[in-house]
This record gives structure tokens, sequence and C-alpha cells, in this order.
């Protein structure tokens, strides 16, 4: 008599091995873990579920393909992009058969990690001034929201630097070298022949993870009260009448971390 030989259906797999989670940006993670101790048939594929903590956030997943080929205590990894930094996820993995999913590695839903954030990427398109708007004192700035990017978090607000500029073209950046990572105000820069560069607006930014593109005008120069405020607060004073000047973006993630357009060109009142 021949042997007989046959062969059991396949079944759920049981939970992947040892899963972890590490930010590698503000926008990606690697993911890695060990195939199931119980794979029970031939593992097809793996499943990330991307579960974000904001709960105006829908869940995502990401397919892993499994290699047939790749021995059972082979060390599996993937990356997973589109994240937003500053923001929470919890992710988990599934082994799939032709069964069906696998269980989660454990009781809770997965492995929660928390985004690191960075100063924004920078925007390629620049600040554009409305050439009928300019006049001795004052002027018309616009910019676009297309130009903000929550890549590396979302962002919090957006301010516009104002910097004189010599016969030359050139800007006065000597200040800096005695006042490293700070940016003036309109009433510290009035002890300088040519003004170096300050913040004269500040504004909040919604804390969206998408924008829509809307033009933002702002006008720069019209608040003549700038001299008698404190010479720390942002103030929109008025610009020398007669003098040229470069104007730019910037967008923060935090206090600490921004990002600057590159000047716009120059532009005399």
């Amino acid at each position: 008599m021949s042997p007989l030989g046959f062969e059991t259906k396949q079944d759920r797999p049981g939970p992947v091995q040892n899963f972890s989670v590490k930010a590698l940006n503000p926008y990606s993670i690697q993911a890695s873990w060990y195939p199931p101790a119980l794979p029970n048939g031939v593992i097809t594929h793996y499943v990330i579920l991307v579960n974000p903590v904001d709960p105006t956030e829908k869940p995502w997943t990401v397919n892993v393909g499994a290699n047939v080929d790749t021995l059972s205590n082979s060390l599996i990894e993937a990356v997973v992009d589109n994240l937003v930094g500053g923001q929470s996820y919890q992710l988990s993995v599934q082994a799939v058969t032709e069964a069906g999913k696998g269980d989660i590695l454990s009781s809770t839903d997965g492995i929660r990690i928390e985004m690191p954030i960075m100063a924004p990427p920078r925007p390629s398109s620049r600040i554009e001034i409305l050439p009928n708007t300019i006049r001795s004192t004052d002027l018309t700035i616009r910019y676009n929201t297309i130009m903000f990017s929550t890549k590396h978090g979302l962002l919090t607000k957006a301010a516009i630097i104002v910097a004189q500029v010599s016969s030359d073209g050139r800007t006065n950046e000597n200040w800096f070298y005695d006042s490293p990572n700070k940016t003036l105000t309109w009433k510290q820069v009035q002890r300088f022949d040519i003004w170096p560069p300050y913040i004269t607006l500040e504004t909040p930014i919604e804390p969206l993870k998408r924008f829509a593109a809307k033009p933002i005008s702002e006008i720069i120069g019209i608040d003549s009260t700038c001299s008698d405020q404190d010479s720390q607060v942002v103030c929109n004073g008025p610009l020398k009448p007669g003098s040229g000047y470069r104007f730019k973006l910037r967008l923060y993630t935090a206090p600490n971390l921004w990002t600057d357009t590159l000047y716009s060109d120059v532009i005399v009142t």
C-alpha cells in the first residue's frame, strides 16, 4: 500500500513577535518585527495599521510583502510615511495567510508614538510686493497659504521680516554677532543707519494639517504708535522714505523652530 499524503488547511496566523517602531524624522517611522511563532500556514504579507490619535483623522493601512524564503527568525522592517510632526499615532501589525489576518501582538491596540517636530520646510516661493501700493512709509505685501507645509509639524504662526538695504543692495547683518539667534523689533532697529532685519508682523496660524491655496495681503508700515511701545514688542512701524527694502516670510512650528523664505526683490519707498 502506497503512503497517503494530505495537507491541512491554513489558519489565521498568530501575532508577530517583538514589534517596535522608531521615528526617522517628523513624517516617517521605521517599524520592525519578527514573523509569528505560529504562522499556521504561508505568510503572504503583513498589514500595518496606522491609527491617528486625533479623532478627526482617519486610520489607514500599509501592506508589506512577505518573502516566502525568509527564515522564521529573520527581522522584517518597513518604513511608514505621510505622518505629521508633533502628532501621535497608534500602530499595530498583523501577519496574513490565505485564511485571513492574524492576531495583534498584545491586548493593547499596538504601540503609540509621538512624532518629533522640526523647523518647517523652506517654501519655494517668495513674498510679493504690490507695486501700486508703494508709498513713502508703507506698502502692501502678499503671500499664499500654498507656501505652508506641515510636513515637519503643525504651523503655529507666520511673521514678516523687513530688512533695509544699502545702496549696493546689502542688508545689515553686523548686529547678529552681538545678538545671535535673535530677531529685532521695529523700535530696536531705530539706532542703526541701515536697519537690520526685524519682525514687523506676527500672525497666528490655525492648526490645520492641510491648507487650501489662499492669498494673504498685509500692509507694512502703518502703525504710528511704535515709538511709544516697549522695545520688545513686535510693532508694524513706518518705513523710511526713499529707502530700499527686502521682505521675507518666516514660518514657525515652535518658538525656537522656524524657517524663512528667500528675500523678495529690492523695492524703494
